[in-house]
């Protein structure tokens, strides 16, 4: 896992250098691909930055607890390195979760139609709480 972050930190910041260079900026076609894909990595990468953030705290907490301390600041630190432990747990799951392949058809929008089965009434399908659907209903029902 820590490798293939490293490897999306390491386009990231290539996709970074290459928007910042003129001849690409000139180029809108490539700029908005560039742009597109340095977009798909911001999440990932705000996550793992943080992350890296969150275990420097909590080695440089730690190291404080080996050091003499009185003991209210013992306790602090103590306190402050099992909640950057907790962070640390939760950002590595959610880094956990980025890392899962995307699905291309995540983004594109869909046209749902709702049909009713063949052994299901009309009020069944129905959703109760769609005052407007139930309304026509009525109607139709009604003839009118």
């Amino acid at each position: 896992m820590w490798e293939k972050l490293e490897q999306i930190n390491k386009r990231f910041e290539e996709l970074v250098a290459q928007m910042s260079n003129q001849e690409i900026a000139t180029d809108h076609v490539q700029m908005t691909k560039l742009a597109q894909e340095k977009s798909s990595l911001d999440g990932i990468i705000g996550l793992y930055q943080d992350y890296k953030v969150t275990v420097k705290s909590l080695e440089d907490t730690k190291s404080m607890l080996n050091e003499k301390l009185d003991a209210e600041m013992a306790a602090m630190a103590k306190e402050e390195a099992h909640q950057l432990e907790e962070k640390r747990d939760r950002l590595q799951e959610e880094l956990k979760l980025a890392l899962l392949p995307k699905d291309p058809n995540d983004e594109k929008n869909i046209i749902m139609e709702i049909r009713a089965g063949a052994a299901v009434t009309k009020p069944q399908y129905l959703q109760p709480n769609c005052s407007g659907c139930t309304a026509v209903m009525r109607r139709i029902e009604d003839g009118t």
